[in-house]
């Protein structure tokens, strides 16, 4: 979701109504909101659990793009771009996670084991992102299953417990 939404990004903006500049001014802004919210959250995150946090995150993003899908005004876009830096912010957090569940030992093994699977999603989605465009000629459709995809990883983030040492 997240990779379909930044490579889509101008198109996306100008789909809701801003101008190409504008929409590219707003995807620069994400850009530079991009490091003051990896700083905030990852310092959130040696405070707080981990998981609730990632969780948060999530349901942050589920409703920044419930407000681009519904949002009326520009501003409603603006906010957006603030909001969904959250999204991304959670990344380093994520993979902080899999270090306290699992150790230094084992980290390397299960990051070169999930890339596998995680690069699917930021590989195809982009590209099915596209192909809907070019079919309905909007991105109506994908908001729904964007808004719901993060809902739901949120509730995941949110089960995670550590497994059990044996």
């Amino acid at each position: 979701m997240f990779n379909s939404i930044t490579v889509h990004f101008v198109p996306i903006m100008v789909w809701r109504g801003a101008s190409e500049g504008r929409a590219a001014a707003m995807l620069a802004t994400m850009a530079l909101m991009s490091l003051p919210s990896h700083l905030f959250v990852g310092w959130i995150a040696d405070r707080v659990h981990k998981p609730t946090l990632m969780a948060i995150c999530m349901f942050i993003g589920a409703g920044a793009v419930a407000i681009l899908a519904y949002g009326e005004s520009e501003w409603s876009l603006w906010f957006f771009t603030l909001l969904f830096t959250f999204v991304e912010a959670l990344f380093p957090v994520s993979w902080a996670t899999v270090g306290d569940y699992f150790g230094r030992k084992h980290f390397a093994t299960i990051r070169g084991s999930m890339s596998f699977f995680y690069l699917w999603g930021p590989a195809l989605g982009p590209v099915i992102t596209g192909l809907v465009y070019d079919r309905y000629q909007s991105y109506a459709p994908l908001m729904s299953s964007y808004i719901a995809i993060s809902v739901i990883a949120g509730l995941l983030y949110a089960t995670l417990r550590p497994p059990k040492a044996k």
